[in-house]
């Protein structure tokens, strides 16, 4: 496993290289808390190497390419 985590403004971007069932995945996540701290934004993007090539390399690739997934998850602070 190969992990970088970085600063992109506001938002915490985690990477995270692996190997799946002999398969090279990468996720990429990116956090966001808003200004009240009370929700959390993360935009997840999961790519899955399949042994050949449909348009660019890694978590660059098209986000219509089919070994590419997008999701974004939000976390809401319920209590204090």
């Amino acid at each position: 496993m190969i992990g970088s985590f970085r600063w992109e403004g506001s938002k915490l971007v985690t990477r995270l290289v692996t190997d799946i069932n002999k398969q090279a995945v990468t996720v990429e996540e990116a956090r966001n808390l808003d200004p009240a701290g009370r929700e959390m934004t993360v935009e997840v993007m999961l790519v899955v190497e399949h042994g050949y090539q449909s348009g660019g390399t890694g978590v660059l690739r098209s986000q219509n390419s089919p070994n590419t997934s997008k999701g974004i998850n939000v976390f809401v602070k319920t209590r204090d």
